[in-house]
């Protein structure tokens, strides 16, 4: 899962809240392999709904490389297949974080509304969710 923070969730392209999260789930088909094979992605529709889109699969010289990008249209963001090269993302692995920080992520109340999918409340019901069958 790989999880976005944006400091303002917005409807419509007015902002309506404080906190948003979008997030990603890459579906591999075996894990134990150097290069596993992409067979699936999900992507978030809203704070507490995950739905999969199969539709527009983008793929640039590697089976484990994804471009993705975050629109805003009439109703609510959402990410989506990006056909361009952007900025890379640092990856940050939830073992990586401090004590202090894990503790935050978890703490529902510090995101209001928004739920921090990859919390310890939330990671395997977005999971779930995103489950493409």
């Amino acid at each position: 899962m790989y999880a976005w923070y944006f400091p303002k969730g917005f409807w419509m392209r007015v902002p309506t809240r404080r906190h948003d999260w979008k997030s990603v789930v890459v579906w591999i088909d075996n894990p134990d392999l150097e290069i596993p094979k992409i067979v699936g992605v999900s992507m978030s529709e809203s704070d507490t709904r995950e739905g999969p889109r199969f539709s527009r699969t983008y793929i640039y010289g590697s089976n484990t490389s994804l471009r993705f990008e975050y629109q805003m249209e009439l109703g609510s963001p959402y990410l989506n297949f990006a056909v361009w090269d952007g900025e890379y993302q640092d990856l940050i692995m939830w073992e990586q974080l401090t004590d202090s920080a894990r503790v935050a992520f978890n703490d529902s109340s510090n995101f209001e509304k928004a739920e921090v999918p990859f919390s310890d409340n939330h990671y395997v019901d977005h999971l779930d969710k995103a489950w493409p069958l």
